[in-house]
């Protein structure tokens, strides 16, 4: 129970957490966890959970802070309540659901399966509303023997969760901004693409007339009765054929970004690698494998090649950061499940722990030249059409899968 000194504590921490403005992730953050720092010290409980409604019947904890050891977590857990449930009946029609004792509390013996395993003895849980109805319950966790709960200690529990419905509200805030910037995003690449297919597009007409001249200038190097002049044509030759590669390359990528086609994989990877292979400046080597040419991903020629670039990129400035030359192999075969697999595999030096789990999400990079809109694109193009993408590590390096749904004509 709070003595007078840990009232006064409480209201100074109150106060700061009430003029906490929630303008970022972490901020968001901070907030969850002085307020439920605060109220598992001024109450003197185990445990103090922040558990937001996902439906009629169903809790997800998405904080949790324990005092023993003065710990926070964000792992997530679901709680289903039956149906009918009389603590979920009481979410929507009390201040809070105060249990002295879990076991005989008639609102309460219904989640034994919950607190016998953790030692729960009394709860005194406080529903926070947002948008005019309840969205979540902020749980306070008592273990030991069971004690009663004070009307101080219920108002304290309840003006936490008041500040809570304050936070979330912000936190709404934040995310419906943070989708406004997402979507400003996917629209100014999707205008960089279209303004760079079409650079393409002029691009390969001009390199396409250059290289019909270069090619009638060949066959007068080849009859030359010079023989030092004929020995130029072997090289320039292969020149000249390596120059046409990376002008079909460029040429799809043009024709795709502005029509939007759909193509078998077979028919518009295999022109792109030389063009990939010139963006990797020299420091790798890329190479692709498929399984059967003939499959044929539910998705836009243009957006596979921006996903396929943003990959391979991606490897490209991780091997080049690394020192040394690697290689980049994009591997396609088809899946059990009638899904289209996809994977892009470096053997550069692989992704940190401390990036992996939000790789994907937007302005996160390694690299000091990156945008971080890279991984965080692939996402979007991918889901848009029903596919998946993720991370493995390669041992050494990196390897990203993407799965695709195939066209059903």
């Amino acid at each position: 129970m709070a003595d007078v000194g840990g009232h006064v504590a409480f209201e100074a921490e109150r106060l700061a957490l009430a003029q906490l403005r929630v303008d970022s992730n972490e901020q968001y953050e901070q907030a969850v966890r002085m307020a439920t720092e605060i109220s598992a010290h001024a109450l003197g409980v185990e445990r103090v959970g922040v558990w937001h409604l996902r439906g009629p019947n169903e809790l997800e904890l998405t904080h949790l802070y324990t005092a023993s050891n003065r710990r926070h977590s964000t792992e997530r857990q679901r709680l289903l309540l039956p149906d009918p449930s009389a603590y979920g009946t009481a979410l929507h029609a009390r201040r809070a659901i105060v249990a002295n004792d879990v076991a005989t509390d008639p609102l309460t013996t219904e989640l034994g399966f919950y607190t016998k395993p953790l030692g729960i003895t009394s709860m005194l849980d406080a529903p926070f509303y947002y948008h005019g109805a309840v969205g979540g319950v902020i749980c306070h966790e008592h273990v030991g023997a069971p004690r009663t709960w004070t009307d101080a200690e219920v108002n304290l529990a309840c003006s936490i969760a008041d500040m809570a419905a304050v936070v979330c509200g912000q936190a709404q805030l934040l995310d419906a901004k943070e989708a406004l910037r997402d979507s400003s995003a996917r629209r100014l690449d999707g205008s960089r693409v279209e303004t760079l297919a079409h650079v393409a597009t002029a691009i390969g007409h001009e390199l396409a007339n250059t290289l019909t001249s270069i090619q009638l200038a060949m066959l007068r190097i080849q009859s030359s009765s010079d023989p030092r002049v004929a020995e130029l044509a072997p090289s320039l030759t292969r020149s000249v054929a390596l120059a046409t590669q990376l002008l079909d390359g460029l040429k799809n990528f043009g024709r795709a970004g502005a029509i939007g086609t759909r193509s078998r994989v077979g028919e518009i990877l295999p022109a792109l690698v030389p063009m990939l292979q010139l963006l990797t400046r020299g420091n790798a080597t890329v190479s692709l494998h498929l399984d059967e040419a003939a499959l044929a991903p539910a998705i836009d020629d243009s957006d596979l090649q921006q996903v396929v670039v943003n990959l391979v990129v991606n490897a490209a400035n991780a091997i080049t950061g690394s020192g040394r030359g690697g290689t980049i192999q994009i591997s396609v075969r088809a899946l059990a499940n009638g899904r289209v697999e996809m994977a892009v595999q470096d053997d550069g030096p692989g992704v940190s722990e401390a990036v992996v789990d939000r790789l994907f999400g937007l302005y996160v990079t390694t690299s000091a030249h990156g945008t971080g809109l890279g991984l965080w694109l692939v996402k979007q193009i991918v889901e848009e059409v029903g596919g998946s993408v993720r991370y493995e590590p390669a041992h050494p390096g990196a390897r990203f899968v993407i799965e695709l749904p195939q066209r059903t004509r």
